[in-house]
């Protein structure tokens, strides 16, 4: 649910229905996707999602249906990462984000 969320750039959707089934069920279910959203959502720890970024990439590498989407997935995970941080912080300098791109 959630890949498909981030694929479809359906932020709201993720906020009303993923993070709430996230939380409520982390005690019991836990993947790199589900760490990935209570770490941008509900700990706010962005390096810790950028690590995971990596992980979901290699989950979804790894997966049958989202083996051709492990990019866009890596990709769309990304900018919401930056989105985020953004909105927390209302100014990001730019050589940072660049540099959690690795885009230098």
């Amino acid at each position: 649910m959630i890949a498909s969320l981030l694929l479809n750039r359906e932020v709201d959707e993720l906020l009303e229905t993923a993070l709430p089934l996230v939380l409520y069920e982390k005690d019991q279910y836990s993947d790199s996707f589900t760490e990935f959203i209570e770490a941008i959502y509900e700990d706010f720890d962005f390096d810790r999602a950028q690590t995971l970024i990596k992980q979901m990439t290699d989950d979804a590498s790894n997966d049958l249906l989202l083996k051709n989407f492990s990019t866009q997935i890596q990709l769309q995970a990304t900018l919401l990462v930056h989105e985020v941080k953004c909105q927390v912080y209302k100014s990001v300098n730019v050589s940072s984000l660049s540099t959690l791109s690795g885009v230098t």
